[in-house]
């Protein structure tokens, strides 16, 4: 048994160098990505490959090795070309629970476009600027952000769009040219919701659940149709001032005064939706935790995930005609959905 420790303790310092030296094979991958990029090359090189293995089986010692030295390189390949795609990963919390790996996977192979989606779970504010950084150096291309961390992203901008401006919050940063480029596709993602869903939204009365970033955005796009918006807050917000007209949750008796109701925020369970509403219920949850009467009409949070994800698309895309038709919307729906059961 001593001899078998020892030759472990010799494979672990092998498998050290072995660490190291892919560390710095992928620091030089991030280096081929950029200069493929910019001269618009492929990923994968079928001749650069076939190289690869040609040059390093001269060094091999025992050519019945071989097979396993290829199959380990063929890994390596692998995982190179996957780094070289391009590289979003989502942050924030209980990003595990997330419905757009699934929509990103079902855009990225309708489009046939090399995409890896990632998720990571971060809980402070100093984590989010390590991801920054790793923006910043190549190994993303761009942060997909959730709350409570959108309101971080816009802190860091050189360009910004109008809908960061006026939200003060962003949920794409890019990295391009040395400059944070921040986005908030969650203002452009429910205009183009409300228009696939044929609602109309001028001079209806509106109620807004949530004060936070999304709740934000879509009330600086829904004042440019209506001035009657109501926004549901806790009594101890800070903040009322940004908003026309406000209503505590303890003062809020009955939904009957309103046509469209928006629940922005995670807790669900905030108000009961009477038997005899009429009214279009859009949650932004994935799933409501409350009786859906059958008068009214309801939206799920996964349609607007899925119209933030085709503009989030067409910005990592900018060169594909990046969209989904109504079947196509219908299908990629119903997996999500499905995902759930």
């Amino acid at each position: 048994m001593k001899k078998i420790v020892n030759i472990r303790k010799k494979i672990d310092k092998l498998d050290r160098k072995i660490i190291q030296s892919l560390e710095k094979r992928f620091k030089e991958v991030l280096d081929i990505k950029r200069l493929k990029k910019a001269n618009l090359l492929e990923i994968y090189q079928s001749n650069r490959q076939n190289e690869v293995l040609a040059n390093n089986q001269k060094t091999l010692k025992h050519s019945e090795d071989k097979r396993f030295y290829e199959n380990i390189y063929q890994t390596i390949f692998l995982e190179s070309q996957k780094y070289q795609y391009y590289r979003v990963c989502l942050l924030g919390q209980n990003t595990s629970n997330s419905g757009s790996p699934t929509i990103y996977q079902y855009l990225a192979k309708k489009y046939n476009v090399n995409l890896t989606y990632e998720t990571a779970n971060i809980g402070s504010g100093a984590e989010f600027f390590n991801y920054l950084q790793g923006l910043k150096i190549g190994k993303f291309d761009a942060l997909n952000i959730t709350n409570p961390f959108k309101k971080y992203a816009f802190l860091i901008y050189d360009e910004l769009d109008e809908a960061s401006l006026v939200s003060e919050s962003s949920n794409i940063v890019a990295y391009e040219n040395s400059r944070y480029h921040c986005y908030n596709t969650d203002y452009y993602g429910l205009a183009n919701l409300l228009k696939r869903q044929n609602i109309e939204v001028k001079d209806k009365k509106i109620l807004i659940l949530g004060n936070g970033a999304t709740a934000k955005s879509i009330y600086h796009l829904l004042l440019s149709s209506t001035l009657d918006i109501t926004v549901c807050l806790r009594s101890d917000s800070v903040h009322e001032r940004n908003f026309l007209k406000t209503i505590y949750y303890e003062d809020l008796t009955s939904l009957k005064p309103f046509d469209i109701v928006i629940n922005a925020t995670p807790v669900v369970d905030i108000v009961e939706l009477e038997a005899e509403l009429d009214l279009i219920y859009l949650d932004l949850n994935y799933v409501s935790k409350i009786t859906i009467p059958p008068h009214v009409r309801y939206i799920s949070g996964f349609e607007l995930l899925i119209e933030q994800a085709i503009l989030n698309m067409q910005i990592f895309f900018p060169l594909q005609n990046i969209e989904l038709n109504d079947f196509e919307y219908q299908e990629l729906l119903a997996i999500l959905q499905g995902g759930l059961e």
